[in-house]
């Protein structure tokens, strides 16, 4: 301590400075900042546009989805029908085989009575210039009863109401 005491009296240190008054510098434009409100409507701006064009986005998707439906089900729609013509073809084609079918059934069984007859009348003739009668012999001599004893038990048993016999019963 006494170093300083005598370092001050001799005047070898130096005393502090004049104070002297510092002035705030002036802040530069670029700390500036605008209020909150207006970055927030701006923000909101944007955003609202944004979300415009999703919602077309979204919009176009629909449509496009929608279109994609309304075209499949034309499509199915027109397929369907051409299946029903198609099935309407096929039945018109079977029925009119199956007609052609019982007519060539009904013109064979025409013929066949047909030649039957003629073969009846030849028979006949034959047989009255033979000088005998027009009967067959069958007529003559009876016809052979043929017996199915089986079908004669089977019809006994429904008239009876029975069920038939299995080989193997459920109870």
């Amino acid at each position: 301590m006494l170093a300083v005491c005598t370092a001050a009296a001799i005047g070898l240190l130096i005393g502090p400075p004049l104070a002297t008054p510092i002035m705030p510098a002036a802040a530069p434009m670029a700390d500036v900042r605008p209020a909150s409100s207006t970055l927030i409507a701006d923000l909101l701006d944007d955003f609202g546009v944004q979300q415009d064009e999703q919602n077309k986005a979204i919009l176009a998707r629909k449509a496009a989805l929608k279109q994609r439906i309304q075209d499949a089900e034309a499509q199915a729609a027109a397929e369907a029908e051409k299946a029903e013509k198609l099935q309407a073809e096929r039945k018109a084609k079977a029925e009119a085989a199956a007609a052609v079918r019982e007519a060539k059934k009904q013109a064979d069984a025409a013929a066949a009575a047909q030649r039957r007859a003629e073969r009846e009348a030849k028979e006949a003739v034959v047989a009255v210039k033979a000088g005998g009668s027009a009967t067959n012999s069958r007529k003559e001599y009876g016809e052979v009863v043929r017996v199915n004893k089986q079908a004669e038990r089977i019809a006994e048993r429904e008239a009876r109401g029975e069920r038939a016999p299995s080989l193997f019963p459920q109870f």
